[in-house]
């Protein structure tokens, strides 16, 4: 039976597999280029003929190839009443959810991005961190499972950044962190430091990213609830009892320590769970790891309802690359195929690039012969293309447009002699691919294989085997380099001789490496040597992008200085140091002058024109004026003493000395005054290891002198001379110095965007606020205009640009998310509930991925591509490079999730499932 005549009995209800029972699965392997992916796109286009009144759905590995197949189907079938014919598994789940919830009159659900679940699990964090800090941590179970997670009472400092923080070292040397003394003095510093938490005490990001991990991979292995995670517990329990009764000391150990962190996990989750749900109350949110597993809960709701024929519930199923799904994947399907959906399953197990996501593809194969009782069919191999005709937009619609048939040929068609030396290479790894579990069935003779050529199982040397003509048709090439620069050069070079001497397109080409650090690496080089580049993925999160942090740097000194002096008066009444204020202070200005939004525009005459070239701005040029400031005000300071009537001088430089005592004297005066009125005076020295006295004039002076110009501004104030500030005898010294303008810039930006934000109290929100201090900025123009230059500066104008997409879309997310949440549509206007740009700052910053965006990026229609294997799935190239291909680097074999034992869950949950299904076929 051909696979087309598998496919009209499967639809027709007659379908049957090897045991000689109907079915309502087909399960169709294929080798790599075999058209797996083309007969997945003529069954849904057949399924949508078929049931034209009902769902047909094709589910694929991601959007981007999902759209592109989209484009394909519509075009064949001419009308769909469904927006998108083509999607993943969890967009298929997503629908149902919403169909099952629109049936109980529920709110529709909504995805937490990335960002949001990162934010909500360190709020869970930072509340038991807070319990040591109060010293209530004695009742708290979970404060006692981290205590024996990490083997130690002080468990606060291994999980948080405290450990290279002078309090961390000095007062968490206690005995017992939850010790009396330690609570107090962490509770009184967090009490009058309010930045004390977040600064001394970052919770630790590999941490989090393991959390974060292990949560998704609870989902995505069905651990659902109490009742499967009390299973894993008993299960891990009696192993334990076993192990103990044999006096296996080993094994007793690690399971007690498995037992630690699992439970850890579930009561880490289920605190998540609990803040989810009073963060947004009036809204269903959940995560992308619960989609499959609420999918499939939806979906046994909806057959239990009678509404199998419901607009959600697809009557077709086809599958694509189906080795890649998960646990929790597999159990959506399952139920789908249990209420009546027929199943068009693609695999190829060797084909896997998500098994490092929890992917087990030998045993998909197995669970979709034993539970779906499948129907097998294997597609023809027909060979590789000599070359990739197509490019990427036209041979990644249909896979098998690119392969040629050699079935004509009679050496080919005995399996003897490889085509070629890319199918040889292929053979051999494919035919060196074992399986995870046992099977009967010989290597070669597994249907997803490649053909057995001469000298590929085994390996032999082409020069003894007949393949020895296959050294020069240059479909593969090798090189061994000495190091990385070599190699990268090697790349680079070779892609540019491609494209001048060969006529090759950009497009054309694709560099795939193992991760995205490699990818990134390669990236910059090409874009430095002028190659035209294309990420398939956003691989730098927003706080890493320096604009970015410059404009987050520019909002918190405009906060800081927009009430005036009474706010800098403030912090000093709440223990904040002189010496503390100047190093936050400069730290802010360090980022925005080391950021595009400071840096010094020239013009460039070249042969097209004008070309504008950016340089950064430096600020140490800017300090070593300052520094000179001090110098020469400590020589006048001598003088004075001397000679007291040039005091009585309007010299500039003495006015600022002046200046500056008031400055400190006015501080030091409003302290005292605190303490008279509370008798309780905050010393945070101990904390930041900072003193309150700073030398005449110093370095840290003149930042904190810059701060108190804004702030009499923001008051009004005229008593202070306008030829008496740091920023104007700095133009005076160094007229023509670009920094010291980039400097006085930057200080003017902070004036009027705090004087904005003191007389429209709407710039607290965190929208308004991102956009006013972007618009003060004014570097959009100037970025467009960049852009269109075909070099670095160009390239590098357009990722701003797209970063600033990135930012301005999550921002708005971020801000609808919140406003979602609200109770009534009246607590939105409520200026507590409004989303203040201090927490959303706080948010990015403490994002370690990035947000899910669907911003759109500027569109680089001729460049050569850089992606990791998972990104290169359903494309094609002509030409594609490989680097850093050597032993333990590729693939990477580095144990993951290794603080949560993620792996020992998988495997358990895994035999248990094989087991289980053993028991069901006997």
């Amino acid at each position: 039976m051909s696979e087309d005549t598998a496919l009209q009995a499967l639809f027709d209800g007659t379908l049957r597999n090897s045991s000689g029972n109907v079915t309502n699965t087909l399960l169709v392997y294929g080798a790599p280029n075999t058209g797996k992916t083309q007969f997945a796109v003529r069954a849904a286009i057949s399924g949508y003929k078929r049931w034209s009144h009902n769902v047909t759905a094709m589910a694929v590995q991601n959007r981007v190839l999902a759209s592109k197949i989209d484009n394909i189907i519509i075009r064949q079938i001419g009308v769909s009443k469904q927006s998108r014919p083509v999607g993943t598994l969890a967009s298929l789940a997503f629908n149902i959810i919403s169909a099952c919830c629109k049936l109980k009159n529920e709110p529709s659900p909504k995805l937490l991005n990335g960002a949001e679940q990162d934010s909500l699990l360190r709020k869970v964090l930072r509340a038991h961190i807070e319990h040591v800090m109060r010293g209530d941590n004695g009742d708290c179970n979970i404060c006692a499972l981290f205590k024996d997670y990490f083997e130690t009472s002080q468990w606060v400092i291994p999980l948080t950044c405290a450990v290279s923080n002078t309090f961390a070292t000095s007062e968490l040397s206690a005995p017992s962190a939850s010790s009396a003394p330690f609570a107090t003095q962490a509770a009184q510093a967090a009490s009058s430091y309010p930045e004390f938490l977040a600064d001394s005490f970052d919770i630790n990001n590999a941490f989090m990213h393991q959390l974060r991990d292990m949560l998704a991979r609870l989902d995505e292995l069905g651990i659902s609830d109490f009742e499967s995670e009390n299973s894993v517990l008993c299960a891990l329990s009696d192993e334990q009892s076993y192990a103990n009764n044999s006096d296996i000391l080993q094994t007793s150990v690690l399971i007690k320590r498995r037992l630690t962190q699992w439970r850890l996990a579930f009561a880490l989750r289920a605190e998540y769970r609990k803040i989810i749900a009073d963060t947004y109350k009036s809204s269903f949110r959940l995560d992308a790891s619960q989609l499959l597993v609420e999918g499939a809960k939806s979906a046994r709701e909806l057959g239990e309802h009678g509404l199998v024929n419901s607009s959600e519930i697809p009557a077709l199923l086809v599958v694509d690359d189906y080795q890649d799904i998960t646990l929790a994947g597999l159990s959506f399907i399952e139920t789908l195929s249990k209420i009546g959906t027929r199943l068009v399953l693609l695999a190829n197990p060797d084909e896997s690039v998500q098994s490092f996501r929890g992917a087990y593809p030998d045993y998909a194969i197995s669970a979709a012969l034993d539970e779906l009782n499948a129907a097998e069919q294997t597609l023809e191999y027909t060979g590789f293309a000599d070359s990739c005709e197509n490019s990427c937009e036209n041979s990644s619609d249909d896979s098998a447009d690119s392969s040629k048939n050699y079935s004509a040929d009679p050496t080919f068609a005995n399996y003897t002699q490889a085509p070629s030396m890319r199918e040889l290479l292929a053979s051999r790894v494919s035919l060196s691919l074992t399986s995870q579990y046992k099977t009967d069935v010989a290597l070669p003779n597994r249907p997803w294989k490649m053909p057995k050529f001469v000298g590929s199982l085994p390996i032999e040397p082409i020069e003894t085997t007949q393949n020895s003509h296959l050294n020069s048709d240059d479909t593969v090439f090798t090189a061994l380099y000495r190091s990385q620069r070599e190699e990268l050069d090697a790349v680079i070079w070779q892609m540019k001789q491609s494209h001048v001497n060969n006529k090759r397109k950009w497009s054309d080409m694709a560099l795939i490496a193992h991760d995205n650090s490699t990818v990134r690496l390669f990236g910059e080089q090409l874009r430095a040597s002028g190659v035209p580049v294309r990420y398939s993925l956003v691989t730098r999160p927003l706080k890493d992008e320096p604009f970015v942090q410059g404009l987050f740097a520019l909002i918190e000194l405009a906060q800081f200085a927009q009430h005036g002096f009474s706010g800098i008066v403030e912090q000093v009444k709440h223990g904040r140091s002189l010496q503390n204020l100047a190093s936050w202070v400069r730290l802010r200005v360090q980022n925005i002058m080391d950021s595009p939004l400071s840096s010094i525009t020239k013009s460039d005459s070249g042969f097209y024109g004008d070309l504008d070239v950016e340089i950064p701005a430096k600020l140490y040029s800017v300090d070593s004026l300052m520094r000179s400031l001090s110098s020469l005000s400590a020589v006048l300071i001598e003088k004075n003493c001397e000679n007291n009537k040039s005091f009585e001088s309007n010299a500039p430089l003495r006015n600022l000395v002046h200046n500056w005592d008031l400055l400190q004297n006015s501080l030091h005066s409003a302290q005292s005054k605190a303490y008279f009125e509370s008798q309780i005076l905050v010393d945070n020295s101990r904390i930041d290891g900072s003193s309150n006295e700073l030398m005449p004039l110093s370095l840290d002076a003149c930042y904190l002198l810059c701060v108190a110009d804004v702030a009499r501004f923001i008051d009004d104030d005229s008593n202070v001379r306008n030829d008496s500030t740091v920023l104007q005898i700095l133009q005076n010294m160094a007229p023509r110095n670009p920094h010291v303008a980039s400097f006085v810039k930057l200080w003017k930006n902070v004036q009027i965007l705090a004087s904005r934000m003191h007389n429209n109290p709407d710039l607290s929100s965190a929208q308004y606020a991102l956009g006013e201090a972007w618009n003060i900025c004014h570097v959009a123009e100037r970025w467009q205009r960049m852009s269109l230059q075909h070099n670095s500066e160009g390239y590098r104008a357009n990722d701003r640009l797209d970063a600033a997409m990135r930012l301005f879309d999550y921002v708005s997310s971020y801000v609808s998310s919140d406003i979602s949440s609200m109770n009534t549509f009246d607590d939105t206007f409520k200026q507590e509930n409004i989303v203040s740009i201090a927490d959303f700052i706080a948010q990015v910053r403490g994002m370690e991925i990035e947000a899910d965006s669907l911003a759109k990026v500027a569109p680089v229609l001729d460049a050569v591509t850089l992606t990791t294997p998972a990104g290169s799935v359903g494309k094609h190239w002509n030409l594609v490079w490989m680097p850093t291909l050597q032993q333990r680097v590729w693939p990477n074999l580095a144990s993951r999730s290794t603080m949560f034992g993620a792996e020992s869950l998988a495997n358990i949950i895994l035999h248990s499932k094989i087991s289980a299904s053993k028991l069901t076929v006997n």
